[in-house]
């Protein structure tokens, strides 16, 4: 059964903001010199809304949060499947607030921040993926 096309909108709402966070990710890195801390923030960012789109796919509601593992444990409900690649961009949840605020964590390397960026943009393509069978 398709979707209803307000659900479709709000999908596709949040799968653009992803897909911005990401090319935001990416811009950070290559700034001179490099946005790292922000550009992990925008890693963060772009899971939570391709989560929060598949979300709306499912019809499943969901509370204002930046809590990865809260919004993927939503999700495994109906894809228990999915649990390894939900591990595996959990600790990005710290960087939705860490990041933007002072702190004694040591500053990010650059290869930190190129690895997450390629680990968000494997985990929103499987999740596009997925939605296209919506």
């Amino acid at each position: 059964m398709p979707l209803d096309p307000a659900i479709q909108k709000e999908m596709a709402a949040w799968i653009h903001k992803s897909s911005e966070d990401l090319r935001a990710a990416e811009l950070d890195l290559g700034a001179t010199p490099p946005l790292l801390s922000d550009s992990l923030f925008h890693c963060q960012q772009a899971c939570e809304k391709i989560l929060k789109a598949l979300l709306c796919g499912l019809q499943t509601p969901f509370h204002k949060t930046h809590d990865l593992n809260e919004l993927g444990t939503l999700a495994l409900d109906s894809f228990p499947e999915f649990d390894p690649l939900l591990e595996s961009i959990a600790h990005l949840t710290t960087y939705a607030v860490e990041s933007r605020y002072p702190s004694d964590a040591p500053d990010p390397q650059v290869e930190e921040v190129t690895g997450n960026i390629q680990l968000s943009k494997h985990f929103v393509s499987e999740i596009l993926t997925l939605l296209k069978s919506f």
